[in-house]
Formats: C-alpha cells, structure tokens, sequence
C-alpha cells in the first residue's frame, strides 16, 4: 500500500486552474533558470531509447532513461544504474498505447491554509478510479553518486532538463516545503512531492529496491489522518492511482495520507511537521483530548495487531481479528481493514476451516478492490485462493495447494 502536495494544468482541472498558474510563474521561472545554470555533466549514452550517463566524472554513474524517447519530447526521467534502466527500456509496457481513462470526476482548486487541493467534481462512489497518471519523475533510492550534485541539484536538474517542456514545467509548478537556504530547491520540490512506486507486480520488500515517483497531478492531493481516497501503483500499467475508499460527495477535497496511520496524533504531528512543515488539522488531529486517547488506543491496538499476523498465522481467535476490523472502521482506516481480512484469511485456512475461510476470502478480495482496484496483486492473489478452494473442492488438486497460498498470503 501506498503520499503526496501541489498544482496542474492538465486533467480534469477546473476554469480556475490558469489563476493557480500565473501565482506560481516567478518560482518556475527561478526554477527554470537554475535549469539552466546548472553545469552539464552528462553524456548521450543511446538514441532509441534515449538513454543518458547523469556523470561522466564518475564510475558506475546513475543513467536518465526519457520515454518516449524522441528528443525534447519525454514526458517521462527514470533514473537507476545502466543495467537496471537498459532492462526497463525494454518492458513491453512502453510499445505499447497507453491506457484509456474515463473521464476523471475531480478538479485542483486553491484551499484556504493549504494553498490548492483536489476535489470531487461529482459524486463518487466507493471502490472508484478517482485519478490515474504515470510518473513524470522516478528514481532508485540510495543511488551513489558525486557529494556536488546533492548540494547543486545537479543530478535533478541534469535528469529534468532532458524532460519536454511541458513535462518539466508541470513539474516545477509543485510545491516546495522546504527552506530555499537549506535544501537546493528543486531537489526540495521532488522530495516534496514524491510518491513510492514499484517496478516490481509483485511488492518487493528488500529496502535496497526502494523508488520515489514524482506526478504532476497526483501530488497535490493533501493529507488527512482520516484520508477518503488510497494511493496505489499499478505495475502493469505503470500508473498512480487514487482510490475512493469511501463514498466522496461533490465538492468534497479528496485526501490521501503522507504519514503512518496507525501512528498516535503526536507520531503523527512530528513526521508531517518534520517531513513536510506543516500541523495537520483533520478531523482527527482535533478531536477533543479523551476522544483523542480513545483514538490514538483504537489505532495503536490495530498497528500490534497486524504486526502480529502479518508475517506468521497464528491461532488468533475471531473476536480479536473482528475487534480490529471495528477499530479499523471506527477510524476510517479502510486500507488496514483490508489487511486484517487478508491476513486474518491465512488464519481462517489454517484453523477455521472452509466455511470461514471463504468468508474471509471474499470480504478481504471486496476490501483490496475498493482500495486498488481489480488488477491490484492482493486482489489477484485472493482470486487464486477462491480459485485453488474450487479445485480442492472437486479433486483436481490436494490440500497441500491451499496451505502453500495460506503461506504466501502471510
């Protein structure tokens, strides 16, 4: 499962985008002069795909890898080690059209104390595509490279100057929360505004394949420790999504979350104020004191609670996973309401049973599809399960199947 910030000038916008526009010129055309000013180190490595040594002073240099890779035309930087963006140049995903989105039924519009947000421009139901973009930005976390081009920006600027212009653009636009003086700023937008992104179907857990995907759209959604919409990358399309976890009415703000929300409030206050500068002041984070307590144990409670089964099943009674799915619904954390059930399904096949597990199985694939849609790996993964219990059920395959999905699903 998968955090977010600021302003757009493409889908699903409102008249009143071109104002938002005109505010934010003068930061785009500072950045857009450091772009220039910035010293070119890199070196053209390939044409078709256009890929791009970020620097030559270095050995084992990270690479920009522009798709589509017509020249001045790139809507899309992915930055890693050669071999890795050489492998990526080659995914299939890229010959072919991208996807068609239905209309999205939702606008950026400026908000008191927030600076600008994104609203439902209609009724939205639960389990709906709210918005869907690729990145315009992705990186590897951790890369090595020069200690200068940390400090200038150099490496953000070099991989951005290659973007086609209204790509880049787009993309200076974006909130920068921190201080000019301490963070060069165009590394500060970036890092303002990323989003975690997998090149992986299956999530990859090793911290070593971690990546960051900056979007032009996505990232100005702001933040609600009760958030109505899910972030979700869909590898097999290379898109962000949003999720409505809820029903969102007309002109509601559509919210998602940059911080843990099984977190209490004061966990909660320190990253927002720490990561992204500012005090959040949601539904939740100004409830009155006891309310308070009451929430920060229902939250606390759920977090031991999927520590505890999420990686093993254990013999777990019923009443305590269904307390945790009340915990979940009480606060509003449909995302970790899914999580129960999938993990309280591996329980269910262990020790409760067909009947139950069943149960658990269709209530957890209906979670996972409301919150990342029919092509998400966790609803695929339940699909199987469904799919091997018919077979068992008829002979086809013996119980050993199930337990190895009951495995997998832990």
């Amino acid at each position: 499962m998968k955090r977010g910030f600021l302003r757009k000038h493409y889908i699903g916008l409102s008249p009143t985008s071109s104002h938002l526009h005109t505010i934010a010129a003068p930061r785009e055309a500072r950045a857009l002069a450091q772009l220039s000013a910035a010293p070119d180190i890199t070196r053209v490595y390939s044409t078709d795909p256009r890929i791009v040594c970020a620097d030559t002073r270095i050995s084992n240099s990270p690479y920009f890898l522009y798709l589509p890779a017509v020249a001045g035309q790139a809507e899309l930087v992915y930055i890693d080690y050669l071999e890795n963006v050489k492998r990526v140049a080659k995914w299939p995903i890229w010959q072919q059209p991208a996807p068609k989105l239905p209309a999205l039924p939702m606008g950026i519009e400026p908000t008191p104390g927030k600076g600008v947000g994104m609203f439902a421009t209609r009724a939205i139901v639960a389990g709906e595509l709210v918005c869907a973009e690729r990145p315009t930005y992705a990186i590897r976390l951790g890369l090595k490279c020069a200690y200068d081009e940390l400090d200038t920006g150099a490496l953000q600027c070099n991989a951005l100057r290659g973007l086609g212009e209204s790509a880049r653009t787009a993309l200076l636009a974006l909130k920068n929360s921190y201080s000019e003086s301490d963070i060069d700023p165009i590394r500060g937008t970036l890092l303002t505004n990323v989003l975690p992104i997998d090149i992986t179907e299956k999530p990859d857990k090793n911290p070593d394949n971690t990546f960051h995907g900056c979007f032009t759209t996505l990232s100005r959604a702001n933040h609600s420790c009760r958030p109505n919409a899910n972030y979700f990358f869909s590898f097999s399309t290379f898109h962000g999504q949003f999720w409505a976890m809820r029903d969102i009415a007309e002109g509601e703000e559509i919210t998602i979350s940059y911080a843990e929300l099984t977190d209490s409030r004061a966990a909660r206050q320190a990253r927002l104020s720490s990561r992204f500068f500012f005090t959040c002041a949601c539904e939740t984070c100004t409830l009155s004191p006891l309310l308070q307590r009451e929430s920060d144990a229902r939250r606390e409670g759920l977090a031991r609670l999927i520590a505890r089964i999420a990686d093993e099943s254990p013999r777990v009674p019923v009443k305590t996973l269904e307390e945790g799915l009340r915990w979940a619904e009480q606060e509003g954390l449909t995302v970790h309401y899914a999580q129960v059930l999938l993990y309280g399904s591996a329980i269910m096949l262990r020790y409760y049973g067909e009947r139950m597990t069943s149960q658990w199985v269709d209530r957890a694939r209906d979670a996972f599809r409301i919150v990342e849609g029919e092509t998400s790996y966790n609803v695929k993964e339940l699909d199987e399960v469904r799919e091997t219990y018919r077979m068992v059920a008829t002979g086809v395959v013996d119980l050993m199947a199930l337990l190895c999905i009951a495995q997998r699903l832990a």
